[in-house]
């Protein structure tokens, strides 16, 4: 592997030390809006990117910037759970705070980044070859006998493998087996019908008061909060296994579905049901439903050795 340069990692390091060092050291900037505002913009895009670096360590930048849509959402998601974290601590959500939280975030995650480039590129040791010894002319003969050994038992097989078989038993054979057809459990994507069955489960929970209050109701909440949504529609936009990387896949299921969570939570603010885990949990599982009809559409048409699933 060609020799990697890491001055996008060192950049990202010096760009959240320097504000760091401009709000502690000099006071007249601890409030500046501007500055706040450019640093902001900075480290938002910084943390993301350190964190698609670490995830992919033998990718320069200009491989890394090709996933914009991946490398966004990541820094969206740092940037809200540190916001998040924030609002609920005694510290209290300040932007300068914010940004001293995220620059701290993204030089970390730069030097874990480059740590595991340097262990990519470490050089692979060679074990010194001893040269071999001469042989005596006894061993040479032997050798030489043990390779026409070999040679006749290679000659043996070819010929054994060459005989043609007989004609009627061949057509028994052909007969006995029997054709294979496409059925339910080949054709079925497996993924989609476990959703479906959870998806009816997590309604079917909401409405049985005994159910309401057990634990099975927190334990669906966290997987349709989490990943379900965002894998259905991550499966539904790129049914083929060779579409996404297997980390891309998991990491923008994560994403999406507490992205869609978020939306789903402020809506619900404005409406007479609330926000509770009962109406979140009622309405993702509608709405997964839904995915799954769909995505089963898509998933259908695409041959069962090129679908992803939860093995890939």
């Amino acid at each position: 592997m060609k020799k990697m340069s890491n001055i996008d990692l060192i950049l990202i390091f010096l760009i959240g030390l320097s504000y760091t060092a401009l709000i502690t050291f000099f006071s007249p900037f601890a409030n500046n809006e501007y500055l706040d505002g450019i640093f902001l913009f900075l480290i938002f895009i910084a943390s993301g990117y350190s964190l698609l670096a670490v995830i992919y360590p033998d990718k320069y930048i200009n491989e890394l910037l090709k996933k914009p849509v991946l490398l966004l959402m990541l820094s969206a998601f740092l940037t809200m759970s540190v916001s998040v974290i924030l609002k609920y601590s005694p510290l209290l959500m300040q932007t300068n705070l914010l940004i001293v939280v995220l620059s701290s975030l993204s030089m970390i995650l730069s030097l874990i980044a480059y740590h595991r480039r340097k262990e990519i590129l470490k050089p692979l040791k060679v074990q010194p070859v001893s040269p071999v010894a001469d042989k005596s002319p006894q061993e040479k003969v032997m050798s030489y006998r043990q390779s026409l050994d070999k040679t006749t038992e290679t000659i043996d097989q070819g010929r054994l493998k060459s005989v043609p078989k007989d004609p009627v038993k061949e057509k028994v054979e052909k007969k006995s087996v029997p054709p294979k057809k496409l059925s339910f459990t080949t054709n079925t994507p497996l993924d989609i019908l476990v959703i479906i069955i959870l998806s009816v489960l997590s309604l079917v929970t909401v409405s049985i008061p005994l159910l309401n209050n057990s634990i099975v109701k927190t334990i669906l909440a966290g997987l349709f909060i989490f990943i379900i949504p965002g894998y259905l529609l991550m499966t539904l936009l790129f049914p083929g296994k060779e579409s996404l990387e297997v980390i891309e896949r998991w990491g923008l299921s994560v994403i999406i579905s507490l992205a869609l969570t978020s939306v789903i939570g402020i809506i619900l603010f404005y409406t007479p049901l609330g926000i509770n885990l009962s109406s979140i949990l009622m309405i993702i599982g509608i709405i997964s439903i839904i995915l799954s009809a769909v995505a089963y559409i898509r998933v259908i048409k695409v041959p069962p050795s090129q679908r992803f699933s939860f093995k890939s």
